[in-house]
């Protein structure tokens, strides 16, 4: 995974724990975006299952739990 991509994952996460939200979007890099299946995979390895919704340059992210 990129890893701006991934700073920006992180920071979005802890910025939605942060203030209880359950859904909070991702700006997508666009030289090396990963895919939605390595975004679920890499909530997953941390036991946090997600649903992701794509719109134009960014990816949705729900958690599930």
């Amino acid at each position: 995974m990129n890893e701006q991509f991934e700073k920006n994952l992180v920071s979005a996460y802890h910025e939605a724990l942060k203030n209880n939200q359950k859904s909070f979007p991702v700006k997508l890099v666009v030289e090396d975006t990963p895919s939605e299946g390595d975004v679920i995979s890499w909530f997953a390895d941390k036991g946090i299952p997600i649903k992701i919704d794509t719109s134009w340059g960014k990816y949705d992210i729900t958690l599930l739990n």
